[in-house]
């Protein structure tokens, strides 16, 4: 004969199924974009992978069509169960921006001026823009992070004088 008595719904088990695993990914922290970024130490810049603004051209007193940007980012942080790992942004840090070339009278925005601080923003990114001088050829960039010298640096490239077509 059936027991009497309380008897659970049907889907009383995959509730908790569902509640242990969202707490086993709690405590695992496996769930991406819910870290905080605060108090990331920069390990690497690298150029922003989806428009860094390296190798463009402009001509003479035009501004780059896109900002030179960079992204700074903590070490890698190993993955669950022996996984490639992430790398957290740091945010907040200082970038500097500065034309290795200054004779090709190439200036930075915002400021004018050959050399360039910004802080990332919460994406760890930071951008400035480029005016091309008035002299023909390469202009060459350079982005560090001062007060983490080993973090490296970038090196972008822009042309001045030379319009792209097509």
């Amino acid at each position: 004969p059936p027991r009497q008595g309380f008897r659970m719904p049907s889907n009383a088990v995959p509730y908790r199924f569902l509640f242990a695993l969202g707490v086993a990914c709690l405590l695992l922290g496996v769930l991406p974009g819910c870290e905080s970024h605060e108090g990331v130490v920069p390990a690497r810049i690298s150029w922003d992978p989806h428009a860094s603004g390296n190798h463009q051209m402009a001509l003479y007193g035009e501004v780059v069509p896109n900002p030179l940007r960079a992204v700074v980012e903590g070490p890698v942080r190993p993955g669950l169960l022996g996984g490639a790992g992430t790398r957290a942004v740091a945010v907040g840090h200082t970038v500097r921006f500065e034309i290795e070339n200054p004779e090709s009278g190439a200036t930075l925005e915002p400021g004018g001026g050959t050399a360039v601080e910004v802080k990332t923003d919460a994406s760890g990114t930071a951008q400035v823009s480029l005016r091309a001088g008035q002299q023909p050829g390469d202009i060459v960039i350079q982005a560090s992070v001062p007060e983490y010298p080993d973090a490296g640096r970038l090196d972008y490239r822009v042309i001045a004088g030379v319009q792209g077509i097509g």
